[in-house]
């Protein structure tokens, strides 16, 4: 059989060879071929069905990459914080050794997640390219304007977490950096450019959308040390308790969390300090977990294998709001926002407090559990210094960043 395959082999080559050019020339693309020419028409970045807008293939290509991106980042996150540890015998080492801070930068778990991240960014700016070539007389206005606003908002999203989340420097006495268009960039430059982009998509923005921007905004600037004399005129103009959370589908391809800590999985468990945080009924309702006693690993129940990922939430904009009123930087009753947060999980009214300190501590608290599983948890770490509660003391990690493959910075 081996011989026979190799006989049909060298004859379809030699076939190849000697009629190749007349092939070639004789094509013609197929009609379902996307090609470059394509992609600067208004039609392939979306339409309007009865004035809502319909995503084409540019958007969608955007969209597919924060698919890549979402759940592996912030399962990535959530191991180097106290949300995550890793079980006795798991069936995957990256959770452990991002848990135990034993970061290899060969690791191929890290080149993937840098790839995707790296991948947001470079396709949210070929179609923002693409979206400035296109000639949008005669089309719809809502289709030019979401056009603009998806390329704006995602690109200034992954920006954001390009700077939040890698560092190609292990040595915390240095300031963080990654490469950018092939020369080393500064993490504090990448959140200006990040901050600059959603400020662009606002221009293109509906009224829920400009909510949702300026949420993004308000978070990139709160974590960048970026905090303008006019952030109230961004908070003020937050997502809304009716908003629909921003979230990346996983309706054909699982949900990290559910594929490395849900049932019957023992690649990671939720981090027992994590479990005994939720001292709500809210807390409980919106992080419900239970003890797999066949693995005898604490699994999550919140997310189920086709779950959607949310990146932007109504919760965590109270969350940033509380937070600015901590600081008086907008007017409000912190009590109060907070509260919201624990009548949208529980309805019932047992989880309100009566009178909550603003004190960083408390603050700390309710990010740790409303905005778990995340991406939050690592970044509130290390920009308020806290020890956590993980398998080591975070501020003694030698990585408090995800690692940067040295293939990318060794040449």
């Amino acid at each position: 059989m081996k011989t026979i395959y190799s006989t049909l082999f060298a004859i379809v080559m030699i076939f190849s060879m000697t009629s190749c050019e007349s092939w070639i020339n004789d094509a013609e693309t197929s009609p379902n071929v996307i090609t470059e020419g394509d992609m600067n028409k208004p039609e392939y970045f979306g339409s309007s069905d009865n004035g809502s807008f319909v995503f084409g293939p540019n958007i969608s290509s955007i969209l597919n990459k924060a698919i890549d991106l979402y759940s592996p980042l912030y399962m990535y996150a959530g191991a180097m914080s106290d949300e995550i540890s890793a079980p006795s015998t798991p069936n995957s080492l990256i959770y452990r050794d991002l848990s135990q801070d034993n970061l290899n930068v060969h690791d191929g778990s890290l080149r993937g997640i840098w790839t995707n991240a790296q991948s947001l960014y470079s396709m949210s700016e070929l179609m923002l390219g693409y979206a400035k070539e296109t000639d949008w007389s005669g089309s719809e206005a809502v289709v030019k304007n979401n056009a603009y606003w998806y390329c704006y908002f995602y690109k200034g999203l992954a920006l954001y977490n390009l700077a939040s989340y890698f560092n190609a420097d292990a040595d915390k006495s240095n300031e963080a950096y990654i490469y950018m268009h092939g020369k080393k960039t500064s993490n504090s430059t990448v959140y200006l450019d990040a901050i600059e982009a959603l400020k662009q998509s606002l221009a293109y923005a509906d009224p829920y959308q400009k909510r949702v921007a300026n949420t993004a905004l308000v978070r990139l600037m709160i974590m960048s040390n970026n905090i303008p004399s006019d952030i109230a005129t961004y908070a003020n103009e937050m997502m809304i308790a009716n908003d629909l959370d921003v979230a990346v589908s996983h309706e054909l391809q699982s949900n990290t969390f559910y594929t490395a800590m849900g049932e019957n999985s023992r690649d990671a468990m939720v981090n027992q300090t994590f479990v005994d945080a939720l001292t709500s009924k809210a807390a409980m309702n919106h992080n419900p977990t239970t003890i797999n006693t066949g693995n005898h690993v604490i699994i999550q129940e919140r997310f189920n294998q086709f779950d959607p990922q949310i990146i932007i939430s109504y919760v965590e904009a109270e969350l940033l709001r509380a937070e600015l009123i901590m600081t008086n930087k907008i007017s409000g009753d912190f009590t109060e926002t907070l509260n919201r947060v624990n009548r949208y999980y529980d309805n019932t009214g047992s989880s309100e407090e009566t009178s909550i300190a603003p004190l960083i501590d408390n603050l700390v608290h309710y990010r740790r559990v409303f905005l778990s599983w995340y991406g939050q948890r690592l970044l509130d770490e290390r920009r308020f210094n806290l020890e956590g509660e993980g398998e080591l003391n975070f501020q003694t990690r030698k990585w408090q960043y995800i690692a940067i493959d040295d293939i990318e910075y060794s040449n």
